[in-house]
């Protein structure tokens, strides 16, 4: 029975097409185990490929022997195991949501490495209610209290197909197949707002949780309808150009409600920012009420500026206190989460490195350039506000000298030209996303 829920999920998230190629994130938790297992028998009769990861965040002594019980269940079952190690440098602030964002990026960064476009994790229907309750808490809207079985982090998509599968099924089947596995500590501990919610669900009679149950599918019924709203909303109102900033028509953006005007303020800063989170809705409310009530306004979030102006909100990247670092020009380059540089040019020293423009570099540009003329496309797309977004862009430099700015095909050196590739590339990014 188990088993037949689980090939109807992954069949139909895969959409009935099957990669070569699966990675499997495995902790040593029951859930995990239990998902290896029933990817194992899956995979073998599709003779399909499964990479195991695993992941040892060195929080606990305990971890090794976890790490290790991985290690030999996956040769157990014939597949190599991938052991990916965090450094905390005794960072113990914000722990278990650093420790999250640390283990997909390790995990996605493997995929990336590996070519694999499919990652399975072990998230089940308890998972689920869980999150929803700390939602909840947190105010989210429609769309944040809405779970999803398939996500995407850059190019990796995440499968979730134990998503309507509680853990005392997954237990029982793991002990009726008399498979070990481990229980974190944390979890049984009052420390973290997640373990607090899990102790208090498991206090709550039957009838209790079949009406969060039944909450949580209503918002998902709402979002459901909410989101191809969404794409549409993105589709006739946003544009997001090469050179990293948004321009949304507001016009246009009025025929749709503010439940949806929200959501995609919410879409256009997270892009333009790099971040990978999306703002709290508390934020970015007051914004919806400037845009109907005020002609012109310049305000600061998210680390964006958004300039209205008439019928125009412009959105583009404000560093404030936390400008990007610094990153070598190595084969591919990510600068600010943002931008993706790939070169071939084997002439270029080591020490080559992206960075931002400063005053001193803009100077010495305009020494050597007429910048009306380089900076006529961003010019005519962002009038009055070409110079404020030239600041945003990526340059590359030796030492202190800039050598190529290529967004206004600024090269110091001809050979440059061919072997530079610069996109727009944010960390969070949309398939429906229209580009200039």
């Amino acid at each position: 029975m188990l088993y037949s829920k689980f090939q109807y999920n992954l069949y139909h998230l895969l959409d009935g097409y099957y990669p070569k190629v699966i990675a499997v994130a495995v902790s040593g938790g029951g859930d995990s185990v239990a998902l290896l297992a029933l990817m194992h028998q899956w995979a073998t009769s599709r003779s399909i490929k499964l990479v195991i990861m695993t992941v040892n965040h060195n929080l606990r002594a305990q971890a090794i022997v976890e790490v290790k019980h991985v290690m030999n269940l996956a040769q157990d079952f014939g597949y190599n195991c991938a052991i990916l190690n965090w450094d905390h440098q005794n960072n113990f602030s914000n722990l278990q949501e650093r420790a999250r964002e640390v283990r997909y990026s390790l995990m996605t960064n493997l995929c990336k490495q590996l070519d694999i476009l499919t990652l399975l994790t072990a998230h089940h229907a308890d998972d689920n209610l869980e999150n929803f309750i700390i939602r909840q808490e947190r105010k989210s809207g429609t769309l944040g209290l809405h779970h999803s079985p398939i996500n995407f982090t850059g190019n990796t998509r995440i499968l979730r197909p134990l998503f309507d599968i509680h853990k005392v099924e997954l237990l029982n089947y793991l002990l009726v197949n008399n498979i070990s596995w481990f229980e974190d500590e944390s979890n049984l501990s009052n420390k973290y707002k997640r373990a607090q919610i899990r102790i208090a669900l498991a206090g709550q009679d039957r009838l209790r949780k079949k009406e969060l149950r039944l909450q949580q599918d209503k918002i998902n019924d709402q979002a459901n309808i909410i989101k191809p709203l969404l794409i549409a909303a993105i589709a006739e109102s946003v544009t997001i150009y090469k050179y990293g900033f948004a321009k949304i028509e507001l016009d246009k953006l009025d025929n749709f409600n503010n439940d949806i005007q929200l959501q995609l303020i919410h879409f256009v800063l997270t892009v333009i920012s790099g971040n990978t989170k999306v703002p709290r809705a508390r934020s970015s409310l007051p914004i919806l009420s400037l845009l109907h009530d005020c002609q012109k306004f310049i305000k600061t979030l998210h680390g964006c500026i958004l300039d209205k102006s008439a019928n125009i909100l412009l959105v583009y990247r404000e560093f404030g206190k936390n400008a990007p670092l610094d990153v070598p020009l190595i084969d591919r380059a990510v600068w600010d989460n943002r931008f993706c540089l790939d070169h071939r040019n084997r002439s270029l020293p080591r020490y080559a490195y992206i960075t931002r423009l400063l005053a001193s570099d803009y100077k010495y540009l305009r020494q050597k350039l007429n910048l009306s003329n380089v900076l006529e496309n961003i010019i005519d797309l962002s009038p009055n506000k070409h110079q404020a977004i030239l600041f945003t862009l990526p340059v590359i430099k030796i030492f202190e000298k800039v050598i190529a700015l290529p967004h206004i095909s600024y090269y110091d050196s001809a050979n440059l030209i061919e072997k530079l590739d610069l996109s727009f590339r944010p960390g969070f990014m949309s398939r429906f996303t229209h580009f200039c």
